[in-house]
């Protein structure tokens, strides 16, 4: 007669064989999870998805840019398109606000005066018309000017100051370390 529970002890210190009917599921599931492991990989689950209407459809945004100060949002969904709506209106007021506050008040930088939205036009007018002369002169060019009278009236008046005589530098040769 044997006894069955006479040797527990033993039994549970050896591992126990395994069949082949338990290792089967192991394996498909194991076989399934590494199938699906690059579909998992691929999918970045950022939020993204696209919903409402498009950026292009200004009439449905500018209602729904409406409904962010008139309706309170129900879900997350709703409120973030209310966001993104009502972004396309905002960067467009913010944007003509700068553009108009530079056209009504310009910079006073000698740059802006030179290349500011207010001078285009004369610019413009420039690269199509030659109003300067010749890069390089045709004749001798003649001045009528009388230097030595101009000088005469500019220098009594105290118009122009003459510096005076500069004292003489010394003519000597000076060695270091001798006499």
């Amino acid at each position: 007669l044997k006894r069955p529970y006479a040797r527990t002890s033993v039994l549970i210190s050896q591992p126990r064989p395994l069949k082949m009917s338990m290792l089967l599921p192991r394996t498909v599931a194991r076989r399934t999870a590494t199938s699906l492991r690059p579909h998992l990989v691929s999918r970045r689950c950022l939020g993204d998805t696209t919903r409402g209407p498009d950026i292009t459809d200004i009439p449905k945004n500018f209602k729904l840019a409406c409904d962010f100060f008139t309706k309170d949002a129900i879900s997350y969904g709703e409120f973030k398109q209310h966001c993104v709506s009502l972004r396309l209106f905002a960067f467009v007021g913010v944007t003509a606000g700068c553009c108009a506050a530079l056209f009504f008040d310009p910079p006073k930088s000698s740059y802006w005066q030179r290349y500011g939205i207010t001078f285009w036009p004369s610019n413009l007018w420039g690269l199509f018309s030659n109003k300067s002369g010749p890069l390089f002169l045709t004749e001798k060019v003649s001045h009528e000017v009388d230097v030595p009278a101009i000088v005469g009236v500019l220098i009594p008046r105290g118009q122009i100051v003459v510096p005076a005589a500069a004292p003489p530098k010394p003519k000597g040769l000076f060695v270091l370390g001798g006499p």
